[in-house]
């Protein structure tokens, strides 16, 4: 995320703990190191972290929460990927890995195996 997400995402964060002022050199320090990460799993744990906590959590905290969401938004988008049913044959998954190997979105004419 930019420097403008991070400090809306801090911004989330911190609105939940009124009474706590966060001095620009915390914010500075909160956006670069949330630089990495997503603006909607950092705003998503932010909300969680308010919901449950009483006291403004450290970076540490946030950023074990911002993960933890982060990998919940994967695992959503990798269920919406499969077939309903929510399982794909073996025969799929080796010709996906196949294509995935050769880059080009192609299987190699021979099930995916190099001749040499």
């Amino acid at each position: 995320m930019n420097e403008t997400e991070a400090r809306q995402a801090i911004g989330v964060l911190t609105a939940y703990y009124p009474r706590d002022e966060v001095p620009a050199s915390t914010v500075a320090a909160w956006s670069a190191a949330l630089a990495d990460y997503d603006v909607r799993d950092a705003i998503g744990a932010a909300n969680v972290l308010g919901a449950d906590r009483r006291f403004l959590p450290s970076l540490a905290e946030w950023l074990v929460e911002v993960r933890a969401v982060r990998r919940d938004r994967w695992q959503r988008e990798e269920a919406r990927a499969l077939p309903e049913g929510g399982y794909i044959s073996l025969a799929e998954w080796r010709e996906r890995q196949g294509r995935e190997a050769h880059g080009d979105g192609e299987a190699a004419a021979d099930g995916g195996h190099d001749a040499g």
